[in-house]
């Protein structure tokens, strides 16, 4: 499973590996089963997300 933060990067993790973000390839695309969201879903819900992120990429 994997989460689409939009502007082309998905956030995903494999087994005993940290969580990384990558952009959204073709190889990816092409390992894509199906998209779901659930219906009260909102934009403002990846704002923890998209804020961890970006605090993690500082501390690199």
């Amino acid at each position: 499973a994997a989460i689409y933060c939009g502007n082309g990067e998905l956030l995903h993790h494999l087994p005993e590996q940290l969580s990384k973000r990558e952009r959204y390839s073709e190889k990816w695309q092409r390992r894509t089963h199906s998209a779901w969201r659930h219906r009260h879903w909102h934009a403002s819900a990846f704002t923890g997300i998209c804020n961890d992120l970006a605090a993690a990429s500082a501390c690199m």
